[in-house]
């Protein structure tokens, strides 16, 4: 009999003990029939036909639950180890299973595929607007368009065209509507520099004065009696010539630009950009003239 507890006593050691859930103790109960014991020196292990393991101590009884006998799946060497009296995951010191920190990283910015902003612009003494928007193509790499409303003063104009000014001018407005790419150095940064091109059709308008005296004489409603029969007539004083001339170029741009993201997901943002624009205007197309030069803006947009 000596020999079948030592063979028992040698089986138990040698077996990879894991526990997959939390044991528990319970006061010693008397021993069913259907129980298989076996005693070790001092204490007493008993394996009943469900497969359960109960040691006897001091305390009380120790159950061992039926999947006690499994390792845990799939766990690293490190940080993990295999416990009796702990669930699978955990340490043998009972703390958790995972020994480092998780870091939840923010959502990333460049998820939101599109842009749109909102610029004060001056390019050369020319004063104006330009709404942009840019959509993601690659995460460093983005399609804008962003057309662009200038105006320049008779002065300046003057300077810029001289001998080449229409007479009867008083401004010149500049649309450009330019398409291009983007490239963004430091996406996911709150600061992020950016360099860029783009390529469109360019729009001129130069406004002449109204002529003096014209528009108070004539604009009104007139009432006519012809045939015993009354109608009003409203007299509209325009003619072609009060309109703006137009002429038309294709033209391009650099530029280089800085982005400064505020929110938690970094969906706002300050824009400062900087752009050399070629807009050249030939006879061929309406009125003469070359109007390239350096621009600056400043605006805000937001990302969704």
């Amino acid at each position: 009999m000596s020999y079948i507890r030592l063979f028992l006593l040698a089986a138990l050691v040698c077996l990879p003990v894991t526990a997959s859930s939390a044991p528990h103790f319970e006061p010693s109960p008397q021993k069913s029939k259907s129980q298989l014991s076996g005693s070790i020196t001092n204490g007493v292990i008993d394996i009943n036909s469900r497969g359960e393991i109960k040691i006897h101590i001091p305390e009380g009884t120790l159950t061992l639950p039926t999947d006690s006998l499994s390792t845990v799946p799939k766990s690293p060497s490190g940080p993990y180890a295999p416990c009796i009296l702990g669930s699978p995951g955990q340490s043998v010191l009972g703390n958790p299973a995972r020994l480092s920190p998780v870091y939840t990283p923010l959502p990333d910015p460049m998820k939101m595929l599109n842009h749109i902003g909102i610029f004060f612009s001056t390019a050369s003494g020319g004063f104006g607007s330009r709404i942009n928007y840019d959509h993601k193509i690659s995460p460093h790499t983005r399609f804008t368009a962003s057309p662009e409303f200038l105006t320049y003063s008779l002065s300046r104009a003057s300077t810029i065209l001289g001998d080449l000014m229409p007479p009867g001018t008083t401004r010149i407005t500049l649309i450009t509507i330019p398409i291009g790419l983007q490239r963004h150095f430091a996406p996911t940064s709150r600061i992020n520099p950016h360099i860029g091109f783009g390529f469109g059709p360019i729009i001129r308008l130069d406004h002449r004065s109204h002529r003096l005296g014209y528009y108070g004489n004539n604009l009104g409603l007139d009432r006519i009696v012809r045939n015993g029969h009354s109608s009003l007539n409203l007299t509209v004083p325009l003619t072609l010539d009060d309109f703006p001339s137009t002429s038309f170029t294709l033209g391009g741009h650099l530029a280089s630009g800085l982005n400064i993201h505020f929110g938690a997901k970094k969906e706002l943002a300050l824009t400062i950009e900087g752009r050399y624009t070629l807009a050249r205007f030939a006879d061929a197309l309406g009125s003469p003239g070359d109007f390239s030069g350096l621009s600056l803006a400043i605006g805000f947009g937001k990302a969704f």
